[in-house]
């Protein structure tokens, strides 16, 4: 992948090198319906600086301010992107 051998990469290594993956039933292996959209928009870059505290906490504000381009793209409404991804 960009001239780089990721055959022995692990799914960590290749998602943050810029691998996708986009499975052919979102409902059942792409979301957690249970999460909110915002949790499932960050869901492969929990662990990055941006969104957890060095205690391991989810940043909540950070994760919503990132959110917030993804509902205005959509057409959303203001607050949807808190609820489940199931409803």
């Amino acid at each position: 992948m960009n001239g780089k051998d990721i055959t022995k990469a692990s799914v960590r290594e290749r998602s943050t090198s810029g691998m996708s993956h986009i499975p052919e039933d979102r409902h059942k292996h792409g979301l957690v319906l249970d999460y909110s959209l915002e949790d499932n928009l960050v869901l492969q870059r929990y662990f990055e600086p941006q969104f957890t505290s060095k205690a391991g906490l989810m940043k909540r504000k950070e994760i919503r301010e990132y959110s917030a381009p993804f509902q205005k793209a959509a057409g959303g409404v203001h607050g949807q992107i808190h609820r489940d991804a199931a409803d």
